[in-house]
């Protein structure tokens, strides 16, 4: 089941795994995050909230639903912490590669 796009390849949902286009309207993720006994915290560069410390080796895992009102968490900035290489870079690693 992939995302649904619009007609510049452009994601509709928040997220990949999102159910809903419509995001969370009650705040219950941001109000959490700020409390310190609940194990959700806010990662702003990135912009998802977690579930932190999961599971006997620590971790997190990434909420993409509120459980209160089930809208959408908010669109995630993962994906610009990544690199996108164009056909023409792709080319030339390769040619240099060969060469190499």
């Amino acid at each position: 089941m992939g995302s649904r796009k619009n007609e510049s390849g452009k994601q509709l949902k928040p997220t990949f795994s999102s159910v809903t286009d419509t995001l969370c309207v009650c705040g219950y993720l941001e109000r959490a995050s700020e409390e310190p006994e609940v194990p959700i915290v806010f990662d702003a560069k990135v912009n998802e909230y977690h579930i932190a410390n999961i599971g006997k080796n620590g971790g997190h895992r990434v909420i993409y639903h509120c459980p209160w009102c089930g809208g959408a968490a908010p669109r995630s900035k993962r994906a610009s912490l990544f690199a996108t290489v164009t056909d023409k870079r792709r080319a030339a690693s390769e040619r240099w590669c060969k060469a190499s």
